[in-house]
C-alpha cells in the first residue's frame, strides 16, 4: 500500500515565540532581529505574515523594513554571554514543547524532527490499525466465508478487499483520515503551546513538503497521487525538496527547463547521460515518487551557526553531539542570496579554511590582484555556515568539533589560518 506522510511546519516560528511572550503582538506585524554587535543593528531573521503583507522580508535591514511597514514591531533575539553571540534557548524550548505534543499524540505515528520548526510524520501504521479496527465484525461474502474447506480468516479477507478491490477509494480514505488526524494534532499544538502551524499530507516526504506551504498560514493541504501531474505543471524545479540548490540549477541549465512537468518529460536515458549516479533518483522524483523513509528522530538534521560581521570578531561555536557532519553549507547574503554545499574532507582547520575560503572567494567580482580584491565586490551583509548530513559517531580520522573549538579559542597557528580566511571576508564590512 502507499505510505501516508505528513509534514507539520510552524508558521513564522520565531515570530510566534515573541508574540506568545508579548501577547499584545498577536495579529500585529512582527520582525525578529539578531544583534550583530556594537553599532550594527543586525538583519531580520523571521517575519510574521502580517509584516510580510507589507513587503517585509528576511535578510532586510531594520530601516528598510520600517520604510515598508512603519508599524513594524521589532523583537531582538536575546544576547548570550558575549555581546556578539545570540542566545536562542527560548526558541529551542518552545520547539521542545511542540515536539512533546507530536511525540505523545499516538505511538503508532513516526515523528522525524527535520528542523526546529518542522516535523515529518508517517501515519501509515496508524491508518492500517484504524482500518482493521473500523470493521471488527465485518465479513466478506466471497464464497470461502461459508461452507468451505479452506481455512477462513475474516480479518485478512476484509483487509485484502479494502486494499485490493477498493484500492483507489481506500487510498483517498487514508489521506482523508490522515488529514483529520493532523487537524487534531495541529489543534492540540495550538491548545498546549498557543502556536499555529500548517501541514501537507501526501504519499511521500517530497510531496508533503511541497504542498505544505501551498495555503499557509494556519492551513493544511492534501495531495492525492492522481493530482501530482497537474500540480507539477506549475511547480518550479527549485521549489522541490532537494532540488533547490546546485543540483536543481544544473538540471534546469542542462535541459533548458523550468517546471517539474518539464523534467518528467525528459527521457531517462538523457538524464543518465548528464547526471550519472543520480539519474534514477531524479527520474523518480520527476514522476512524483520518493522512497525516503520517515525515521524516528528527535534531533535536528543540521546544526547551524549564523554570524553577522561588524568587525574582526573571533568565531566561537560550541557543539558536542557525538555525530560527524559530511557537508558544510556556506550561505552569503549580499545583493542576492548565494549558497554552496561543500564536502567536508576533514575537520582539520587548515583543510576547512581552504574549503570555505575557496568557495567564498568565488563570490568576489573584483579583478584578482587589484587593490580592490581584498575589499569584496559586491560587499556582503551576512555569512552563515551550517553542518549537515550527520552520521553517528566521530570519525577517527577527523578532529572532533569540540577539539576544533578549543583550538580556535587558543588562537593557535592553525586556528589563526581559519580566522584569517574568514577575516578576509570580514574586511568588506569594516
Amino acid at each position: 500500500m502507499d505510505r501516508v506522510i505528513g509534514l507539520i511546519d510552524m508558521d513564522c516560528f520565531y515570530a510566534q515565540v515573541e508574540q506568545r511572550e508579548r501577547p499584545e503582538l498577536w495579529n500585529m506585524p512582527v520582525a525578529v532581529v539578531q544583534h550583530a554587535g556594537e553599532g550594527n543593528p543586525g538583519l531580520i531573521l523571521a517575519v510574521s505574515y502580517e509584516a510580510r503583507s507589507f513587503g517585509v522580508k528576511r535578510g532586510m535591514m531594520i530601516a528598510e523594513a520600517k520604510a515598508k511597514c512603519p508599524e513594524l514591531n521589532v523583537c531582538f533575539v536575546p544576547q548570550g554571554e558575549h555581546i556578539d553571540k545570540a542566545d536562542i534557548q527560548k526558541y529551542r524550548d518552545a520547539s521542545a514543547e511542540v515536539f512533546g505534543v507530536l511525540n505523545s499524540f499516538d505511538e503508532r505515528i513516526v515523528v522525524e524532527r527535520a528542523s526546529v520548526d518542522e516535523a515529518f510524520l508517517d501515519l501509515t501504521e496508524m491508518l492500517l490499525s484504524n482500518v482493521s479496527s473500523a470493521f471488527p465484525t465485518t465479513h466478506l461474502a466471497d464464497g470461502t466465508d461459508k461452507d468451505s474447506d479452506e481455512e477462513y480468516d475474516r480479518e485478512s479477507k476484509v483487509r485484502s478487499w479494502l486494499e485490493v478491490q477498493c484500492a483507489k477509494e481506500v487510498s483517498h480514505l487514508r489521506l482523508a483520515i490522515a488529514a483529520h488526524t493532523i487537524e487534531q494534532m495541529r489543534a492540540r499544538i495550538r491548545e498546549h503551546t498557543q502556536f499555529f502551524c500548517s501541514a501537507g499530507i501526501a504519499n511521500n516526504k517530497m510531496l508533503a513538503k511541497l504542498v505544505c506551504s501551498r495555503h499557509k498560514p494556519r492551513q493544511e493541504t492534501v495531495l492525492p497521487s492522481e493530482f501530482v501531474d497537474i500540480i507539477f505543471m506549475g511547480t518550479p524545479i527549485g521549489e522541490v525538496r532537494m532540488l533547490g540548490g546546485k543540483l536543481g540549477h544544473a538540471i534546469q541549465n542542462c535541459f533548458g527547463i523550468r517546471t517539474m512537468s518539464d523534467l518528467a518529460a525528459i527521457p531517462f536515458e538523457m538524464i543518465e547521460r548528464h547526471f550519472e549516479g543520480q539519474a534514477q533518483w531524479i527520474h523518480q522524483i520527476a514522476k512524483g515518487y520518493d522512497s525516503e523513509p520517515v525515521k524516528q528522530r528527535d534531533s535536528q538534521l543540521s546544526i547551524a551557526v549564523s554570524k553577522n560581521f561588524p568587525g574582526k570578531n573571533a568565531l566561537k561555536t560550541i557543539a558536542d553531539n557525538k555525530r560527524t557532519a559530511e557537508n558544510i553549507v556556506l550561505s552569503i547574503l549580499g545583493e542576492t542570496h548565494t549558497s554552496r554545499t561543500l564536502k567536508i574532507a576533514s575537520y582539520k582547520p587548515q583543510v576547512l579554511a581552504e574549503i570555505i575560503w575557496g568557495a567564498a572567494k568565488t563570490y568576489n567580482r573584483a579583478p584578482p590582484g587589484s587593490d580592490q580584491w581584498y575589499v569584496l565586490i559586491p560587499p556582503i551583509f551576512n555569512l552563515s555556515m551550517s553542518a549537515s548530513r550527520f552520521i553517528e559517531g566521530v570519525n577517527a580520522q577527523s578532529q572532533s568539533i569540540m577539539e576544533w573549538v578549543e583550538k580556535r579559542l587558543k588562537l593557535s597557528e592553525s586556528g589563526t589560518l581559519l580566522l584569517f580566511a574568514l577575516g578576509k571576508i570580514v574586511l568588506a564590512m569594516v
